[in-house]
């Protein structure tokens, strides 16, 4: 796992005063190779926690499904092939979190899947209160 995924599923299932749902059960799934994401793999992995299996891809069980599918990954503007992974989790009732980016801070500069759908969770980062790091991407 690289720093961004340690730090992210610390965030959510950290312990010891860290995170917002501390002792929470987490699932990993490869969608990021160590240079590139590919498509397929990414949603390969969107399929996974809509309804997990063995690693052999055997023995579906739909009732293991999360409650949350957190998603440090995002790429380019207005793509959409994204799109049906993140409905099917809302049919399945899981909640999509997806980082915003760091290539802000002007409006329309979050990448997708975080600019497509107000239906799901964006992530930033601020600095302090009222206060965010230059970088962070926006949309309208």
């Amino acid at each position: 796992m690289t720093r961004t995924r340690n730090h992210t599923t610390g965030t959510i299932a950290g312990g010891k005063g860290i995170g917002v749902a501390p002792g929470a059960k987490w699932a990993a799934c490869r969608g990021c190779a160590s240079s590139a994401c590919w498509q397929s793999d990414l949603l390969a992995c969107g399929d996974f926690f809509a309804c997990p299996t063995r690693a052999d891809g055997s023995s579906p069980d739909c009732s293991k499904a999360p409650n949350v599918v957190s998603n440090s990954w995002g790429g380019g503007r207005g793509n959409t092939w994204y799109n049906d992974v993140i409905e099917g989790w809302h049919a399945a009732k899981i909640i999509p979190l997806f980082s915003n980016g760091n290539s802000g801070p002007s409006c329309n500069t979050a990448n997708s899947p975080a600019d497509q759908n107000a239906k799901e969770f964006l992530l930033g980062q601020p600095i302090k209160p009222g206060v965010h790091w230059k970088d962070l991407r926006r949309n309208p």
